[in-house]
Order: C-alpha cells, then sequence, then structure tokens
C-alpha cells in the first residue's frame, strides 16, 4: 500500500494491483462530498428526450375507458405517454412543444371500405356526383368531348338514376347525340353499373347476340343493346380503356391522401388493390411521400394473391401499407338492383340479383387465406349473398380450426334476422358503411318491401347480438367525409334532418307498406337500428384498427401506438348532431409529424 497526504485531515490511499498500475487520485473530503451531490442532482433532473409534446389539449384517448388526457409525448412516431402538462414536462424535454390552447384531439379516424384510388380519379376523370339529371350529365359529357381527340375515351363516375326526376336507366342512344366520335363509360356511383356509347360497344365487340357474362347482365330491350351494362357485364367494355400510367396513379393516390388528410382521415382499409396499384404506392412510400396508413387486400389479380399467400401479411415502411387479405363479391348493389335477394325485388318481379361467385369459391379462398395468416373481406349486399357468406365462412373455419381470423362481411346491408346472430357466433365482422343508408334511404324500401327494409342497414342488432362494427364510407361512391358517416351512424337522417315526420317520407320517399308506418320516422329512418355517438366513433377508430388486427398499432391514442391523430374545432363525443355536420379539422398528424393545417384565410 501506498499514499500522499493532500491534506492532512484527509488522504485516500490506493491498493496497488499485481497486473495493473493504479494512479492514486486524492480528494479533501469537502470536495467529495460536492461531487457526490453534483452527481445526485444530475441524475435526479434528467428528463427522457423525445420528438415533441402535446400540451393544453383535451384528448380523446379512445381507449377501453374514453379516458382523456391533457398532454402526451412522442418519439419515432410513436405515443410514449399521455398524461397531464404537468407529468409530461417534468418527466420529459422535446425537440418540439406543441400548445394546443385547449383544442380537442381525437385519434385519426380511419375509413373501414374505401377504394383511394377512386377517390383521386375523380380529379382526373368527370366527377357525375351530386348530377340531378341525365341531361345534366349529357352537357357535361359533351362538354369534354370538345376538348379531348378523336377516338379518346370519356371516363367518368357517380351518376344515380334514383336522382333524376325519371328514376329509369338510360340508354346509349343519348350518349351517341352527344360523343359520336369518343367511347363513352361512365360508372354508376355504386360502381355496379356502366352507361356505355355504341362506339365503346364497338370497340369491345359487344352486340346483340353476345351472352351476358357469368356474374354481369348486359340490359337490352327487344333485343337491343340499351348500353347499360351490370357488374361483371362492366368488364366487356372496361378492359378495353386503356390502363393509368406508373406516373398517373401515383399522382392520383396522392390526390386522395392529400384529400383524406383534410377530412381527418389518417388511414383506410382499401378494398382491391392490384399490382399496378401497388407498385405505385410503394414508390410513393419508399420516397417519403406517402404519409399515410392504407391496409390493402387484392382484388381479383392472381398473381398478387399468389405472392401474398406465399409471404403472408406485409407490411412497407412504417406501416405505411399493409398487405393484409383479399377481397372477393357475392353480388352486386341493390340500387342497380344486382344484390342477390332470398325473394325477388319489389320493384322487379323475377329479378333476384346477380352472383358474381359462389359459395364454394369463397369457402376455398377462405380457407387458403386463413392457412396463411391472412384475411378474407366479401362484398355481401342482399340477404341471400350475405347467407352465402356465412355459410361459407363457417365451412371454412371448420369448427373452430382457425382461431381469430377477423373475417369480414362488407356492406351487409340486408341479413335476415336469422343470420345476424351467426355472425356474432362465428366471429364475424359486419363491415358496414353508414351513409349507404341515408343514401339509399329514399328509394331502398320499394327495391325491397316493407317486411325486408326492416333488416336492412341493421347497426343496432348486429350491435345486440355482441358484433363489431367497423364502420366506412365506400368512397367515392359515397363521401369521403367521416363526419358524415358518424352523423348518419346517429341519425339515420340526411344533412336536411329527414325524415323526421311523415310529411318527409310523403314527399321524399318511395314506400312500400302502410304509409302511416311511424317507425319509418321514428328517430331518423327506421331509427331504432342508430348508434350511439361513442360506438360510431369507435367504428371509425378502434373497431377499424381491430377489423384489420391493427389495434396494437392504430385507434387509439395510448402508449405504444402510433400518433396519428387529429384536432378539430368541436367535441365529437358531445356536440349536437347539428354541430357535427359543422365540426372543422384544424389539423392532422401522422405518425407524430404535421401533415395538414387548416387555411384559416380561405
Amino acid at each position: 500500500m501506498f499514499g500522499f497526504e493532500y491534506f492532512p485531515t484527509f488522504t485516500v490511499y490506493v491498493y496497488e494491483q499485481p497486473s495493473v498500475a493504479i494512479m492514486l487520485t486524492q480528494l479533501t473530503y469537502s470536495g467529495l462530498v460536492l461531487a457526490i451531490c453534483c452527481c445526485c442532482l444530475t441524475s435526479c433532473d434528467m428528463k427522457e428526450r423525445v420528438d415533441l409534446v402535446v400540451l393544453n389539449a383535451s384528448i380523446q384517448t379512445m381507449d377501453e375507458d374514453f379516458s382523456t388526457a391533457e398532454a402526451m409525448a412522442i418519439r419515432d412516431g410513436k405515443i410514449i405517454a399521455t398524461g397531464s402538462d404537468e407529468q409530461m414536462q417534468e418527466a420529459y424535454d422535446a425537440d418540439s412543444v406543441v400548445d394546443m390552447d385547449g383544442r380537442y384531439v381525437f385519434p385519426g379516424l380511419t375509413d373501414a371500405h374505401a377504394h383511394l384510388l377512386g377517390l383521386g380519379q375523380k380529379e382526373q376523370r368527370l366527377d357525375l356526383v351530386g348530377t340531378t339529371s341525365k341531361e345534366e350529365i349529357l352537357q357535361l359529357v359533351a362538354e369534354k368531348a370538345a376538348t379531348v381527340g378523336e377516338g379518346e375515351w370519356i371516363v367518368g363516375r357517380g351518376w344515380d338514376q334514383n336522382d333524376w326526376p325519371v328514376k329509369e336507366f338510360p340508354i346509349k342512344a343519348d350518349l351517341d347525340a352527344v360523343a359520336p366520335d369518343n367511347p363513352v363509360y361512365l360508372t354508376r356511383i355504386d360502381g355496379h353499373a356502366a352507361w356505355v356509347n355504341s362506339f365503346a360497344l364497338d370497340v369491345a365487340g359487344v352486340d346483340e347476340n353476345t351472352a351476358d357474362p357469368a356474374g354481369g347482365r348486359i340490359l337490352k330491350q327487344d333485343g337491343k343493346l340499351q348500353g347499360i351494362l351490370i357488374d361483371a357485364a362492366e368488364t366487356l367494355v372496361y378492359k378495353h380503356i386503356p390502363e393509368p400510367t406508373h406516373e398517373q396513379l401515383r399522382a392520383a393516390y396522392t390526390l386522395a391522401v392529400e384529400r383524406c388528410l383534410e377530412l381527418g382521415i389518417t388511414g383506410v382499409h382499401d378494398m382491391g388493390l392490384y399490382g399496378t396499384h401497388i407498385d405505385a404506392i410503394r414508390s410513393l412510400i419508399e420516397e417519403d411521400e406517402f404519409p399515410f396508413r392504407m391496409v390493402g387486400y387484392v382484388g381479383d389479380d392472381e398473381g398478387e394473391w399468389k405472392a401474398l399467400l406465399a409471404s403472408g401479411p406485409i407490411s412497407y415502411g412504417n406501416d405505411h401499407l399493409m398487405l393484409c387479405g383479399r377481397k372477393v363479391y357475392l353480388d352486386g348493389a341493390l340500387g342497380s338492383r344486382g344484390a342477390m335477394l332470398l325473394a325477388p325485388y319489389s320493384d322487379d318481379p323475377g329479378n333476384y340479383g346477380v352472383q358474381i361467385n359462389s359459395g364454394e369459391v369463397l369457402e376455398d379462398i377462405t380457407r387458403d387465406a386463413l392457412s396463411h395468416g391472412l384475411q378474407v373481406c366479401v362484398h355481401a349486399i342482399g340477404d341471400s349473398a350475405n347467407r352465402m357468406a356465412v355459410d361459407a365462412f363457417e365451412k371454412a373455419l371448420n369448427g373452430g380450426q382457425f382461431e381469430d381470423h377477423r373475417l369480414r362481411v362488407e356492406h351487409a346491408q340486408v341479413v335476415t334476422l336469422a343470420d345476424i346472430p351467426r355472425f356474432a357466433a362465428l366471429g364475424i365482422l359486419p363491415s358496414m358503411q353508414t351513409t349507404h343508408c341515408t343514401s339509399d334511404m329514399y328509394w331502398a324500401e320499394a327495391r325491397l318491401g316493407h317486411d325486408r327494409i326492416h333488416r336492412g342497414y341493421a347497426w343496432r342488432s348486429f350491435r345486440n347480438a355482441g358484433c363489431i362494427v367497423p364502420i366506412g364510407s365506400d368512397f367515392p361512391v359515397e363521401h369521403a367525409n367521416p363526419l358524415l358517416g358518424i352523423y348518419a351512424a346517429c341519425t339515420r337522417q340526411d344533412r336536411e334532418g329527414r325524415p323526421a315526420k311523415q310529411e318527409h317520407i310523403d314527399e321524399h320517399f318511395q314506400i312500400d307498406g302502410p304509409p302511416e308506418d311511424p317507425a319509418r320516422y321514428r328517430n331518423g329512418w327506421y331509427g331504432d337500428e342508430r348508434l350511439t355517438r361513442k360506438e360510431a366513433l369507435q367504428g371509425f377508430t378502434v373497431w377499424a384498427a381491430h377489423a384489420a388486427k391493427q389495434e396494437k398499432r392504430f385507434g387509439s391514442l395510448e402508449a405504444g401506438k402510433y400518433a396519428d391523430f387529429i384536432v378539430v374545432d368541436r367535441d365529437l363525443l358531445n356536440c349536437s348532431n347539428e354541430e357535427l355536420l359543422k365540426v372543422q379539422v384544424l389539423e392532422t398528424f401522422v405518425a407524430g409529424s404535421r401533415q395538414y393545417t387548416l387555411n384559416t384565410a380561405d
């Protein structure tokens, strides 16, 4: 042992080790105490570093308890913690701090059934949504024909004959008169019918002798083509329209994402992706140009489906695109009388709708999907199609062989009372679009009749049976604004407040039963099937996440989940229904990064 006296009052000795030369350090007693105190003070005062702290907010977390918070801390795009302002300020140092000035913060909304490309293409094609007459559409086509070259396709979407003074399908002669030198293809608002002209039919080689394809119908009058193609028959002409280029797809997706962010939508479940679509989205992700969440279900693309079966669920980027399963069609739509019904249409005797795929096909696809950890989303609108879907799913599940499958029926619009409990018993998710109800209610009873209409758009019946009900819009079939979906879910009324009394029914609705039936207008249109405001918000947040097996990543503002959130000017949970229609989205954040800010100058 050796030592040096530094001060008479204190000496530090260091023992020499055989293999190590140790340097001697001597400190005064007072100096040692000071060093220890400084060390302890630094340790106690250290704060965890984060990217962003949000303060002074009214945060609705949408967790199981509907907890609220004032503040949250975010790092690497995910929520680290939520709590009070004081708690966040004491625990975290942030690169950026945002004071929300008491504004309302909710999880970013997810549309559980949408077509993102279609929303973007509305800007690139004729947008016919909201047109109120055939003549208005013909004027738009004539104007477009004057700006394009001879032989160039004119494509549009959004017409609905139910909104016209004469509620009948149009004919090709109308289009021939305004665009004789261009092929014209106009998709009905639901995507299940197309109005085409003679030029388009000639390009496709469709004439009076062409047989109806499986799952489709070519409408004829006295053996002559009318120019209306239903469901699978649309493909006869559509396949001749030039495919959009890679850059056109990228541009359409970019436009659609921008629009969604403005509306408070941070993610969608996209129904029917194809290889070229996926390539375009991936290229945007690789260039950090896709600040959005897409859960994708591939369409009728066997190459993509086989690749997905080989890989299982796959994610690109930081969960910006997640491929999770397959979309399958069983029937068409109610508006074009293509939905499969157990009894004929009340306003079209002898017509039971159109079957696009069989139950056996769905069963085989489902079994393959479940064996590879994938989901199946099946389009079923009519009561016959819904029964076929449940039967096929039940067989594929094979008595509980596959757990936590999250099989989905998209739309589930008309379901028999006996089949609703089967959804719950088998764990099948009815993925529903609430604005379909308030768009269809004027004519749906004429299609179904008074008895069946009570089984239509039955959200409350599904909830009472124990089902989780994810909610979407099916845009661009409906408006993309999710607040309209929340409003429709809570009111079963249109934006003018109809129906609220019998006079509304008499004036605006096509009915097929006792005109004095109070159920039609009590608490909205057959309002006993309404959802609560909490349920409606769950449908666009936590229930949507659950429907895609993404509840650990999205849907609520909890630690460990992505910081995808919106800032709004009203309390979505507690404002009146009238106020709900006036809500403004002030800001939208994805992974803690601000992607949209309302321009108040507008």
